[in-house]
């Protein structure tokens, strides 16, 4: 520990080691772990250097008998390099879902404005020239109305895609009304029930993390839908000691959680409760359904 800090071993005597805890509430932390199991492993610990620099380490901490007194006996390795290389990967994958975002709400709205707009157009112009065309001419209307119909379908397409790259629902009345509107389409394509649960007390969730977990949410209805044979489904969201708590779960086929075989789907949701710096958990078994929790740590203002 005296290379950590940068200390020579006389220097270093009368100190204890949460001296060099860059913050002293850990040293709380690890001492009411201590008192519950008498010893604490493989915690993490911001510390600073005898010159003030900070730095990372892991340590191991437990009570031994040593001439006849019980003292503790710690073990620390630096952790700085892999602590800063995971925030910056943090960074970089946040930045990455924010300009897919960014991207997608782009192609949403270009669909929607233009093509949409020009397919509308086509439509009304055909029916315009069914209207009007000669009498003469009766064998082009059904052609020309089969254009229509095609036209206006091709149209239809092109809004739920643009919808579900990004709901204006979303960015114009938030989180709640949004899942409301998702799955109120599903439940028509469907016999599963949904039932939705809100919590929220007006509470401003951050734009980043409605959006994250409206993208969650999205995940697990498309999953229950084709992969659940599920008969009801129920959506909790509650603001509870400044964490939003959210549960996803189905009376499904369930299935066996094992985690080097999870899909990409899961994966990606896990990635993003964790650019939240939130905890992820998923639990089934076959007959017995699907239950998705995350915990959201929500920042003082």
């Amino acid at each position: 520990f005296t290379n950590l800090v940068g200390l020579k071993n006389e220097d270093i005597q009368q100190k204890k080691t949460y001296d060099f805890y860059h913050d002293r509430s850990q040293r709380d932390n690890i001492v009411a772990e201590m008192r519950k199991k008498g010893f604490y492993e493989d915690y993490e610990v911001n510390a600073k250097k005898a010159d003030g620099t900070l730095f990372w380490v892991v340590g191991s901490t437990r009570i031994i008998s040593y001439k006849g007194e019980m003292v503790s006996l710690s073990g620390f390795y630096e952790i700085t390099k892999q602590k800063e290389d995971k925030i910056l990967l943090e960074k970089f994958s946040q930045e990455l879902v924010n300009s897919q975002e960014t991207e997608r709400k782009r192609i949403s709205r270009e669909l929607h404005d233009s093509i949409g707009q020009n397919l509308l157009s086509i439509v009304n112009e055909i029916k315009r020239i069914i209207k009007v065309s000669d009498t003469k001419k009766e064998s082009i209307k059904p052609a020309m109305k089969f254009l229509s119909e095609i036209t206006l379908r091709t149209y239809q397409e092109v809004r739920e895609i643009s919808h579900n790259l990004r709901p204006p629902i979303l960015d114009e009345l938030g989180l709640e009304e949004a899942v409301k509107n998702l799955s109120g389409s599903i439940k028509a394509t469907t016999d599963i029930q949904f039932t939705l649960n809100f919590s929220l007390y007006e509470t401003k969730i951050p734009n980043e993390i409605q959006i994250n977990l409206y993208r969650i949410i999205q995940e697990s209805l498309l999953n229950i839908l084709k992969h659940s044979k599920a008969k009801n489904s129920q959506i909790d969201l509650e603001i509870k000691d400044n964490f939003l708590i959210m549960t996803i779960k189905d009376d499904g086929k369930g299935f066996t959680v094992i985690k080097s075989s999870e899909g990409i789907g899961i994966i990606g949701m896990e990635e993003r409760v964790k650019l939240m710096q939130g905890e992820f958990t998923i639990t089934s078994a076959p007959q017995k359904g699907t239950t998705i929790h995350c915990t959201i740590p929500l920042k003082s203002e």
